[in-house]
């Protein structure tokens, strides 16, 4: 039975630099490692200050175009949320939320603009029609 086991990403609290990327793995046997096992064997790891490593858990698959496009990324300190960094014609963009959260957040933001324009089209009418 083919296993499929999302990206852990453990990062610096601190910074948000991530550490230690386990990649996305599949196959036939595939175990998924502890954390454990992970401070235990990962080179990255090993000499960490466990106090100021946290870790994220990717489903199979999550942001994979993020990742095939990012030049970098790192763990917001702040919000705890994956950002990536890109580049376009040469120049760095900076590091941005995930493509699904910008566009949840710009399909929101048209709907505030297509209630309030709605809401300006019903005052001029009703302007109109008192004068």
């Amino acid at each position: 039975m083919q296993v499929i086991l999302g990206r852990r990403l453990y990062y610096n609290i601190i910074t948000g630099v991530i550490l230690y990327d386990t990649g996305e793995r599949m196959g036939e046997n595939i175990v998924d490692s502890t954390i454990e096992d992970d401070f235990k064997y990962s080179l990255e790891l090993r000499n960490q200050n466990r106090d100021i490593v946290d870790y994220l858990q990717l489903e199979p698959g999550q942001y994979n175009e993020e990742f095939s496009e990012a030049v970098t990324y790192r763990v917001n300190p702040e919000t705890k949320e994956l950002e990536f960094g890109y580049e376009i014609n040469n120049d760095y963009t900076g590091f941005q939320s995930p493509y699904k959260k910008q566009i949840d957040e710009l399909k929101k933001e048209n709907e505030e603009y297509k209630n309030r324009i709605a809401d300006l089209e019903i005052i001029l009418s009703e302007t109109l029609l008192n004068n």
